[in-house]
Formats: C-alpha cells, sequence, structure tokens
C-alpha cells in the first residue's frame, strides 16, 4: 500500500512553512528563518536597544520639560526681589557715592591734582597750526618705517598715550 503523505502547515519560530511529512509528525521542519539558537542572542540586544532607546527618549523628553519649566520661571518677573529694602538708594548720585566713598584715598594720596603744565620755550611758541601739524602727524602711519602703523597704534590718547600693555609690541610685533 502505497502512503501518500500528509501535506501539513508548520509553525516554528515565526517560520510556516508548507510541507510534505512522508513520515509523519516527527519529520523535522524545513524554515529559511535561522535556527532559534543563532537569533536568540540577537533578539536580546535588539530588546536592549530598543529599551535604551526609549530611556534615551524618556531622558529627552524630561531634560526638554525641565528647560521650559526654567525659562517660564526665568520670564516671571520675581517681585519679592524688587521690594523696598530701606534707606535711599534710588536718589544717590553715582558720582557723589563715588567722591564720598573713594574721597579719603583720593586725598590721601594726593591723587586728584592737576597735570603739570607744558614746559613752554620762549624760542619755540606753540600756536594752533604746530598743533594741528602734530595730530595729523601723530595719526598718520608715514612716519612708520613700512608705512603700516602710526604712532596712535601703540600710544592711545584715551589711555595717557599709552599701549596698555605690560610689554611693548613694537613693529610687527617684535620687542
Amino acid at each position: 500500500m502505497f502512503n501518500a503523505g500528509k501535506l501539513t502547515k508548520t509553525m516554528l519560530l515565526g517560520c510556516i512553512s508548507d510541507k510534505f511529512s512522508p513520515f509523519g509528525k516527527w519529520d523535522p521542519p524545513i524554515c529559511a528563518l535561522p535556527k532559534f539558537w543563532e537569533i536568540w542572542p540577537k533578539t536580546i540586544l535588539i530588546r536592549n536597544i530598543q529599551k535604551l532607546v526609549t530611556i534615551n527618549e524618556r531622558f529627552i523628553k524630561i531634560i526638554g520639560i525641565v528647560f521650559i519649566i526654567f525659562m517660564v520661571l526665568l520670564s516671571i518677573p520675581i517681585s519679592f526681589l524688587d521690594k523696598k529694602m530701606g534707606g535711599a538708594y534710588g536718589t544717590v548720585n553715582q558720582n557723589d557715592f563715588i567722591d564720598n566713598y573713594f574721597g579719603n584715598i583720593t586725598a590721601s594720596a594726593n591723587l586728584s591734582r592737576a597735570y603739570p603744565p607744558m614746559p613752554i620755550r620762549a624760542k619755540n611758541p606753540v600756536s594752533v597750526d604746530k598743533e594741528k601739524l602734530g595730530r595729523l602727524l601723530f595719526f598718520d602711519p608715514i612716519l612708520s618705517g613700512d608705512n603700516t602703523i602710526s604712532c596712535a597704534h601703540c600710544h592711545h590718547p584715551d589711555l595717557g598715550f599709552t599701549d596698555n600693555r605690560a610689554l611693548s609690541m613694537g613693529q610687527g610685533a617684535l620687542v
């Protein structure tokens, strides 16, 4: 007698296969997917990565919420910082405060004195034309060796004609 066998649908690890089983139930299933022990470490890794991504997404959301709360709190005016502390802080003139606070220091060190008068030579009197020429030459780079820098490049009038450096740079940053 001829055993025609049996056509069955078998499912193993998500692999459904139609197979002809001439030997009944004990025929091993044929499947295109890898074996269970081959894919198990990969599924653990994928699950861990999914958990890690979920944790990272939660962390980013928490950081975003904390940042938004921080910005909202910064934008709210804090009225208790603006309350009156007593005294006449709003009416004090800054120059009066500096004079009163530092007055003893400047008086004791004789710092409030005026500049000494410039010596004027009898043979070379000061004139407006000489002052204009001096100002023009001071800010003109034509007096430098290579016509690139002027006297005012290092000697700043706002700084008492100093360069405000501990060491002189010189031309081309050479000392």
